[in-house]
């Protein structure tokens, strides 16, 4: 077959066409496509010299869309949607600084007081302002326990964008 370097082609036109939708498509939508492409394939030389090229595309393009909307679905995780307070426990996976030169640490697998794990994020990155830090030395593996403040993400930089 001469048409395999169409193969990334055909990927980056069902992954563009997932993010290119102005809204999420429901499962059954990229279920069908990638169950219809799957078939495709499988179906794709009885339908000659001529046609089975374009089936092919065709079914790649609906196979690499259901596969952008499983990625992005399985990544997904909970996000606070509301201001928190209170102890935030867990392990340092990461260090930096903030704008106001503040330490910044990153913490996964976070548990939060009165908060069910099912709504609690898998990651949260807190800044260690001065008193806080005093007689602190945080290192990446360490796990640490603090009260502390927790904001939702901001809102999207541009209006109707992610």
């Amino acid at each position: 077959m001469g048409y395999v370097w169409l193969v990334p082609v055909r990927l980056a036109v069902g992954i563009g066409i997932y993010f290119f939708l102005r809204f999420e498509p429901v499962t059954p939508l990229y279920v069908g496509a990638g169950i219809f492409g799957g078939t495709g394939l499988l179906c794709a030389k009885r339908f000659g010299e001529v046609l089975s090229p374009i089936v092919i595309g065709i079914c790649l393009v609906g196979i690499w869309f259901s596969i952008a909307a499983w990625r992005t679905h399985s990544s997904e995780a909970p996000v606070l949607g509301w201001r928190y307070y209170g102890a935030i426990e867990e392990r340092i996976i990461g260090m930096d600084r903030s704008a106001s030169d503040a330490v910044r640490i990153t913490l996964d697998h976070v548990r939060l007081d009165r908060v069910s794990p099912s709504r609690t994020p898998q990651k949260v990155r807190i800044s260690l302002h001065e008193k806080a830090a005093q007689g602190i030395e945080p290192l990446p593996g360490m796990r640490v326990m603090t009260t502390g403040h927790l904001s939702p993400p901001s809102g999207p930089v541009e209006p109707g964008g992610f």
